[in-house]
């Protein structure tokens, strides 16, 4: 997440600096002293849980402009979504969850920080995640079928924690990891279909055909939309994870198996760019209001 700019050099006016080409160049074999360490861009984007008036998120295209799905567009065969995450529950109120299978579409009743839902039950399929009093709760459905699997422990503590969640298709196994441990599993057959955006989903609401971050995307009456920060969101294809591993100890880089993978580094503007396939699936921030605090935080993970 660190991204060195290029570092300027600049002769002084004198031409005392080595190689600058001035009339008193450094004694021959010597050794300038060391500058300040090149500046970088590093930061999170932070939430603040307006939950309504299609503000304060992310909004991340699934389609082209001619109607063809971005890489982004995953849930058609296994895939993982993973990121890192840091808030605390007195930001996001909402009821705890009970560890386990907890219903198709419960999911939509926690703190959304990832919405891939559609209008209506889904033709091709849907999937979210949100927080219950600190809990992960990961929902994969599609049409009447599908579950929500709620974990167990807190990340809304004050501190980063890495949030991995994987959806394997043959069996509908749904698993969450925190930290790199096995938080809660569960299989659902419901959850074993294609997923994934149908470009052709009849009566799409104005943002169905979207990832949205940070909160319910059609801003539904009640909807909780998470306040805190995220950083470093990837989505791949596969199954990047299927036991305990040691959680990442920096950015990640893309890989063949990389969806879109957003590091949230952008120091202003509203792009977010995709930093897999060549920007292939940008996404833009809707700020919360105008003069509101800044989205972007340098409280990072690494």
């Amino acid at each position: 997440m660190r991204r060195p700019l290029a570092a300027l050099f600049v002769c002084s006016v004198s031409g005392l600096v080595a190689g600058c080409g001035g009339d008193d160049k450094a004694p021959p074999g010597s050794i300038s002293p060391p500058g300040p360490p090149p500046a970088t861009l590093n930061f999170s984007m932070q939430f603040f849980g307006t939950g309504k008036g299609d503000i304060d998120r992310v909004k991340i295209p699934l389609l082209n402009p001619n109607g063809t799905t971005r890489p982004v567009n995953v849930g058609a065969t296994d895939f993982t979504l993973e990121f890192w995450l840091k808030g605390a529950k007195l930001d996001n109120p909402s009821v705890p969850c009970t560890a386990g299978a907890i219903g198709k579409d419960a999911w939509t009743s926690g703190a959304v920080v990832i919405d891939r839902d559609v209008l209506g039950d889904g033709d091709f399929g849907e999937f979210g995640v949100a927080l219950f009093g600190g809990q992960v709760a990961f929902g994969v459905n599609r049409s009447s079928g599908g579950q929500t699997v709620c974990g167990a422990r807190d990340v809304l503590d004050g501190a980063w924690h890495h949030v991995a969640l994987t959806r394997e298709r043959s069996t509908g196994t749904m698993t969450i990891f925190v930290d790199g441990g096995l938080d809660r599993s569960v299989l659902d057959p419901g959850a074993s279909q294609d997923v994934d955006y149908n470009p052709a989903h009849a009566n799409p609401g104005a943002n169905d055909p979207f990832l949205v971050l940070g909160a319910e995307k059609f801003d539904v009456t009640g909807a909780l939309a998470f306040h805190g920060l995220l950083d470093e969101l990837r989505l791949s294809i596969g199954l990047r994870y299927l036991g305990t591993f040691s959680r990442p100890t920096g950015a990640f880089t893309p890989d063949g198996n990389t969806a879109a993978l957003y590091h949230f580094d952008e120091s202003s503007g509203t792009v977010v760019t995709d930093a897999s396939n060549g920007n292939a699936s940008p996404g833009v921030l809707i700020p919360a209001a105008s003069g509101a605090a800044s989205h972007r935080s340098t409280d990072t993970p690494f």
